[in-house]
């Protein structure tokens, strides 16, 4: 949906006119997201004094309003176009650094949340410490059949395994994408991957790894092709490993 122009310049301006510190209070939670946790806000802000006095001034200025108090003070931007206004103020250079520090809070605070810890990590431009978090997402979003969710995590984590190496990290991603490509009846995408598996452990010199792409790739061919000759000879290979 097309914002128009003028809307835009309305919350700009609105934004134009804070001081100094409640900009960057508002700045630096555009980053962390809609909503926003008061402890999140302190430990990602660069900022040394209380952040009461800028909150109450976004408040009254009806930019955010607070959500809830327990177990935690939240926050929530009263539109998201505020908040997309907020972020777009910032620097590239500055969005790199609140996210890295946004993700490093999070590992700490929340690690149970690999997704947003992900995002924030690639956001930053770290994506070697954003591939666990991709992996873990991936299999968590696929445990609760959020499949096309799944596949975007895994599929990201494999894009980047191109360039590290990670023998347990890339089994699982592999198995990720291939376990949700089955389950959405993706059959040819599912065994493509699973060769893919195959020659992925054959350059990791990795016999556990072509194992499990075996086993998989002969239950997808035989129970989701009929191919039961070419099913038993991937398991008879996986078998004599």
């Amino acid at each position: 949906i097309a914002v128009p122009s003028t809307l835009v310049g309305v919350i700009q301006s609105r934004l134009d006119r804070l001081d100094e510190t409640s900009r960057q209070v508002v700045q630096t939670a555009s980053v962390i997201g809609r909503e926003f946790s008061l402890d999140a806000l302190a430990a990602i802000s660069e900022l040394t004094g209380s952040l009461e006095g800028p909150l109450a001034d976004l408040q009254r200025r009806e930019l955010v309003r607070e959500k809830s108090r327990l177990p935690q003070r939240v926050y929530i931007f009263k539109h998201v176009l505020t908040q997309e206004a907020a972020y777009a103020s910032l620097l590239l250079s500055t969005r790199r650094v609140l996210h890295r520090r946004t993700a490093e809070y999070l590992e700490r605070a929340s690690p149970e949340s690999a997704s947003e810890i992900a995002r924030h990590f690639l956001e930053a431009r770290e994506e070697v410490r954003a591939l666990p978090h991709l992996v873990q997402a991936g299999e968590h979003e696929a445990f609760t059949y959020s499949l096309k969710n799944a596949l975007t995590s895994f599929r990201k984590a494999v894009e980047i395994l191109e360039s590290v190496r990670d023998v347990s990290l890339a089994r699982r991603a592999y198995e990720g994408v291939g376990g949700a490509l089955a389950l959405s009846f993706d059959v040819p995408g599912a065994v493509d991957n699973f060769h893919k598996m195959i020659h992925v452990a054959d350059t990791y010199d990795n016999l556990p790894m072509k194992v499990s792409a075996l086993n998989k790739l002969g239950r997808v061919t035989g129970f989701m092709r009929g191919q039961f000759p070419e099913a038993f000879e991937h398991l008879g290979e996986a078998e004599r490993l």
